[in-house]
């Protein structure tokens, strides 16, 4: 429809050749070998940075007009004469001074220009991507308010957190790392694949990779307790433990992401619905484990792309330049 779904397609072609459920993801969760590997570095991952990069580059150096490279008049003209410019960006346009305006060309052209280039400089690239590449989002935004691009904002700025550095997420993961998220433990019922299935999908989209997953029956107190109870088991950092509908909610309490909506989730009518399924559940599980077994199987992740493929991949990434 536009260039932008052009540039999604490119971006999840080169995608097809990399890892992308290493993490936070159904076959992350199913994954029978713990990764440690923190990144990637093959000829894919290069072809998806130059995908990323090129859009900023090449575009740069298309931008050959006099109201580019002589008077600056560029952004003026998009939000003074152009169809694409939103009613915000009129506004914009009629409200902000011709100088301002013509500063933002510059700045426009020489962040697509410089960016690319400093960004891949093999010294101090920590901290050049932490100026360039919020630099680049502003610039997104300013798009996605004066202009209407359709989903070329959102496409690009996702693309963008390629290029974060390895370093800013360890850090985010550190903050994560509370005492309370750490100290919390999954036990299920050691003869249920699906049980297990389910707490092992439950980590890696509301835990941290840590939360530990284990067989009830190897715990002393908690295994006799699952037998008496009929139900999973949640043993929170202070030692309390939850069952039923009750520790689904403190997964959720603990959640680095959906922690918001645990409230909601503990509600009366909610909390009445959760144990009612619990109990479905429970009663239908070796039917689910069946289903499971064969929708949700168990499979090994390889981060390895074979030789051959590798290096056609490379000669892709020749063809895009």
């Amino acid at each position: 429809l536009q260039s932008s779904d052009s540039l999604m397609l490119a971006l999840l072609f080169w995608s097809l050749f990399l890892p992308l459920g290493a993490r936070y993801s159904v076959d992350a969760a199913l994954n029978p070998r713990p990764i440690e590997q923190a990144s990637i570095c093959n000829f894919a991952s290069a072809a998806l940075v130059v995908q990323v990069l090129s859009v900023y580059f090449f575009g740069a150096l298309e931008k050959t007009g006099v109201v580019w490279r002589v008077s600056g008049d560029a952004v003026y003209q998009a939000l003074h004469f152009s169809a694409y410019a939103s009613p915000l960006g009129v506004w914009i346009g009629e409200a902000l001074p011709v100088e301002v305006l013509r500063g933002l060309t510059w700045y426009t052209w020489y962040i697509e220009f410089w960016g690319p280039i400093l960004v891949l400089l093999p010294f101090y690239y920590q901290q050049i991507r932490f100026v360039i590449l919020p630099g680049l989002i502003l610039m997104h935004i300013g798009f996605l308010l004066l202009l209407t691009v359709g989903i070329y904002p959102f496409v690009s700025i996702t693309s963008l957190l390629l290029l974060i550095p390895t370093r800013f997420w360890e850090s985010l993961q550190a903050r994560l790392r509370t005492p309370e998220r750490m100290g919390l433990g999954i036990y299920y019922d050691a003869p249920c694949e699906f049980c297990r299935k389910t707490c092992l999908l439950l980590r890696t989209f509301l835990l941290l990779e840590s939360t530990p997953v284990r067989p009830a029956q190897e715990h002393p107190e908690i295994g006799p307790l699952l037998e008496a109870e009929n139900s999973w088991v949640v043993e929170d950092h202070d030692g309390r433990r939850y069952l039923r509908w009750s520790a689904m909610v403190q997964v959720f309490r603990r959640s680095w992401l959906l922690a918001p909506i645990a409230g909601l989730l503990n509600t009366a009518p909610l909390r009445a619905l959760g144990n009612r399924f619990y109990q479905w559940v429970a009663k239908h599980r070796q039917g689910l484990g069946s289903v499971s077994a064969t929708l949700l199987p168990y499979r090994p992740i390889s981060l390895r792309l074979p030789l051959l493929v590798n290096l056609g991949v490379g000669g892709l990434m020749v063809v895009l330049l």
